[in-house]
């Protein structure tokens, strides 16, 4: 995993190698209560979607096919809604 920042536009990438997100799960990840885990709530993406949208921030998540790796970035924004 690794995290990256840049100041223009202020935002954030996370990136992980691990096994990626699938078409299938990614077209529900954000969905309330989806969960792929045993004992998981489907709430920590959701939580953090709603975070980001009141906050005025654009962000996307989706593993790239070309090399693997799977991002969640994050741009902040200055205007609030």
């Amino acid at each position: 995993m690794s995290l990256s920042t840049w100041a223009n536009p202020p935002s954030l990438t996370v990136t992980d190698n691990g096994p990626g997100i699938d078409d299938a799960k990614a077209a529900k990840i954000f969905t309330p209560f989806f969960t792929d885990k045993p004992d998981g709530q489907g709430i920590g993406l959701t939580f953090v979607r709603e975070a980001l949208r009141r906050h005025n921030c654009e962000f996307s998540l989706a593993t790239d096919r070309a090399d693997g790796l799977t991002r969640f970035t994050i741009v902040f924004t200055s205007s609030a809604r």
